[in-house]
């Protein structure tokens, strides 16, 4: 046998290792029979473990311990718990307390728990927003803090942990009741920078009116504000959502619908709409009309009823004519059973123009079943340091599992990173020097 043909044969068997991998499921956290204690709600960066916050790869999962197995209030206990696959290893880190509840509390750090994630591209700092405290979402915070903000910080090792209540609910909560940071990803523009840190958005699900929100944060969550002012309702009817920020730096939300019935009858699906900028260093600008996708399970629509669901944005490459393109996936359960783990796909528009209409997004996806009847629930995901994409999703507790862009797609896209000097996805949380 030559050399070249031993070459090619070692390189398709690893590449054949590599997918079965990529397919693999491996269980991160276990609930018992009962639920008590119970993991829920997961949540994943890609974080740095580099010197000088270079971003090498590793990947940093998170969820609900709920030691009673109930929602944030009601005085469940809850704590986030979480575990590491560090770059150049195979295995995953015991799991390790992010935070540490005070069971005699009557305020915020009684309970942590939906926890919502964004790692800084140039410092390696991890910030996490949860929901807080004894009685949570259901309560109004007069007297009542429910927003908690907790950093890492890669120097020292160790996180800290402060309340964030008034910044969400605003002065005598003049901005809304009964609100969260939606969890799973938070994202990191690439579009702007204010002094030390590029801008995080966090989607806000607002239970007690205004629905799905959308706030940013300029110095890495200590304030927030907004988008489109302290009362603007972008998705009147929405639920739990994500954020997403498009190429030219407008901001896509995507939400549950709040189960909304009408004639005896519960209309489902994913409720859209697009902020576009007029300043962005004043976060100033309108959001478009909200649509609704997915309202019954039909072919080219996004039915992932009854449940979060994580979007992402992923820079691809379009093997029919290898042009550079962009791939916006939604992960979540195709069916009111909370079963049925999908990824859907649809390529953006080419042009601001159109990629910036809420329409385009209703119909024109396609999907990749990934866990066909089977429980997952909430699903959250991220870039892997190859482009995979890196999925956590409930089933039995927290399950990770990684697919590359090609079998998600049926071969149609492969990963492929922005060319030099263009845009590069919140997805990626370093921008590629070539």
């Amino acid at each position: 046998m030559n050399k070249k043909l031993s070459k090619l044969i070692v390189g398709a068997f690893a590449l054949v290792l590599s997918v079965l991998n990529a397919n693999a499921q491996t269980q991160l956290f276990t609930s018992d029979k009962n639920n008590q204690p119970g993991y829920r709600i997961p949540s994943i960066v890609r974080f740095s473990d580099g010197k000088n916050g270079v971003a090498k790869g590793g990947l940093w999962a998170f969820a609900d311990l709920r030691y009673q197995g109930g929602d944030i209030g009601g005085n469940n206990p809850i704590d986030i718990t979480s575990r590491k696959l560090v770059d150049g290893t195979s295995s995953w880190t015991e799991p390790v307390l992010i935070t540490h509840r005070n069971n005699s509390s009557q305020g915020y750090d009684f309970a942590f728990g939906d926890a919502a994630t964004v790692a800084d591209r140039e410092s390696g700092k991890i910030l996490l927003m949860t929901a807080a405290g004894r009685y949570g979402v259901w309560n109004t915070p007069a007297g009542n803090p429910n927003v908690a903000r907790h950093v890492y910080d890669p120097k020292t090792g160790k996180w800290t942990t402060t309340e964030a209540t008034t910044q969400f609910y605003g002065p005598n909560n003049t901005y809304a009741n009964n609100l969260f940071v939606s969890s799973g990803r938070m994202i990191q523009s690439t579009i702007y920078k204010k002094d030390k840190y590029y801008r995080i958005y966090a989607a806000i699900c607002t239970v007690g009116g205004n629905g799905s929100r959308v706030a940013y944060s300029d110095d890495f969550g200590e304030t927030w504000s907004y988008l489109g002012g302290p009362t603007a309702s972008p998705i009147p009817d929405g639920d739990e959502c994500k954020v997403e920020e498009l190429p030219d730096g407008s901001i896509l939300l995507n939400a549950k619908r709040y189960n909304k019935k009408e004639n005896g009858k519960t209309y489902y699906g994913r409720c859209i709409n697009i902020f576009t900028f007029t300043d962005v260093a004043n976060g100033e600008g309108s959001w478009d009309k909200v649509v609704t996708s997915g309202t019954e399970n039909v072919n080219d629509q996004t039915f992932t009823a009854n449940c979060n669901a994580e979007i992402m944005l992923v820079p691809a490459r379009k093997q029919s004519d290898g042009s550079q393109t962009y791939l916006l996936l939604l992960a979540g359960p195709n069916s009111t059973a909370r079963n049925n783990g999908c990824i859907f796909w649809k390529e953006l528009p080419s042009t601001a123009a159109e990629y910036r209409k809420p329409s385009n997004y209703v119909s024109g996806w396609s999907k990749y079943v990934y866990s066909p009847n089977t429980y997952c629930a909430y699903i959250t995901m991220t870039l892997d340091k190859d482009g995979n994409i890196a999925l956590l999703d409930e089933n039995g507790g927290i399950s990770y599992r990684n697919y590359p862009l090609s079998t998600i797609t049926g071969g149609a896209y492969t990963y492929h990173v922005s060319a030099k000097g263009t845009y590069h996805t919140s997805s990626e949380p370093t921008f590629v020097k070539q």
